[in-house]
């Protein structure tokens, strides 16, 4: 009974369109911590291949995609939104 209507007052929140800014900007602010956790490997001093640079690129432009794509904000964040998968870059190899 308890896990049935926690997952009918989730749904509810979910569906409360008062809760969307708020589901945004937790999704924004989960975004920015994982933009931030690869700003090291776009310095200009990391060693990283072209191809592995590239391939950062493009997930931190996904990541910056994720609020506009139709869905959106999903849960804020949480496990319900696609987070793109960003390819192994470590291993550095310029």
């Amino acid at each position: 009974i308890c896990a049935a209507k926690s997952a009918e007052a989730y749904a509810a929140w979910l569906a409360d369109p008062a809760t969307e800014p708020e589901r945004f900007e937790s999704l924004r602010a989960v975004r920015a911590g994982k933009l931030t956790a690869t700003d090291y490997l776009l310095a200009a001093d990391y060693p990283i291949s072209p191809e592995k640079k590239e391939a950062v690129i493009a997930y931190r432009q996904a990541l910056r995609d994720l609020p506009s794509q139709e869905g959106a904000p999903w849960d804020g964040g949480g496990d319900a939104t696609p987070w793109p998968v960003m390819a192994d870059v470590q291993g550095g190899g310029a």
